[in-house]
C-alpha cells in the first residue's frame, strides 16, 4: 500500500494508502493520486526522458518503474530515485516482485532477469525466445513467462530452476494472468487456455 507522508506534522500528505494510486505515461512522469479528491499529491520524474512501461509497488514507501531497458526504484516519502537496475538491451515488458529480496523483469531482448534488492545486482538471466512479452507471478516463489514462440515456461525463482515448459500450444499468446490458483493464457483466436497451478506447487 502506498504511503507518501513527507511530513508527519502536516496533513498535506496524510492520505491513507487505501486512497492512493500511481499512474505513468510517455511523459516520463509518475503521478501519485488521491482517489477521493482526484488530485495529484506527488510527482516522480524519470530524468532518462523515456516512456514508463510499467509500475510495481514494492512496499508501503517504495515503487518500481521500468523505462526503456532500466528499472528504477523510487523512495516515495522523498519523491526521489533510490537506485536503478540496468542490464536489458531492449524495452522491459514487465516487472514482478517474488519476495522482499527478489525482483524479476522480462524484455523484448528475449531475456528474463532476476535482481537482488539487497545487493542491488543482477543474479540470473534466462534466455527464451526472441522477445519475452508476458510475465506473471505464481504461488510459492514461482513465475511463468512466454515469448513470441508461444511456449510457457514455469520457473522457481528461489531455487533458480526451470520446472517445465508448456510447448506446442498451437495458439498465439497475447497475455498471461493468474487468478484463484489458475494460470490463464489469452490467445488471439478468442480462446482462453487455463491450467491448474496445483501441479506447479507440487514441484
Amino acid at each position: 500500500k502506498l504511503n507518501i507522508n513527507k511530513n508527519k506534522k502536516s496533513n498535506k500528505h496524510s492520505d491513507t494508502s487505501d486512497n492512493l494510486i500511481a499512474s505513468a505515461s510517455n511523459d516520463s512522469i509518475i503521478i501519485i493520486w488521491n482517489i477521493n479528491t482526484q488530485k495529484p499529491i506527488c510527482f516522480l520524474t524519470d530524468i532518462s526522458k523515456c516512456e514508463i512501461n510499467s509500475l510495481l509497488q514494492i512496499d508501503s514507501e517504495t515503487l518500481a518503474s521500468s523505462s526503456f531497458w532500466s528499472i528504477k526504484i523510487w523512495d516515495l516519502p522523498s519523491s526521489s530515485e533510490k537506485y536503478s537496475f540496468v542490464g536489458h538491451s531492449r524495452d522491459i515488458t514487465s516487472i514482478i516482485q517474488i519476495n522482499k529480496s527478489l525482483l524479476v523483469s522480462s524484455s523484448l531482448d528475449g531475456s528474463v532477469k532476476l535482481w537482488d534488492f539487497d545487493t542491488r545486482e543482477e543474479i540470473l538471466t534466462l534466455y527464451g525466445s526472441d522477445s519475452i512479452n508476458n510475465l506473471v507471478h505464481l504461488p510459492k516463489s514461482k513465475f511463468a513467462f512466454t515469448g513470441d514462440d508461444n511456449s510457457i515456461v514455469i520457473f522457481n525463482a528461489v531455487i533458480r530452476q526451470e520446472l517445465f515448459a508448456l510447448k506446442n500450444i498451437g495458439e498465439i499468446i497475447l497475455d498471461l494472468s493468474y487468478f484463484e490458483n489458475k494460470l490463464m493464457a489469452i490467445c488471439n483466436s478468442n480462446i482462453v487456455m487455463i491450467w491448474d497451478c496445483a501441479k506447479f506447487e507440487e514441484m
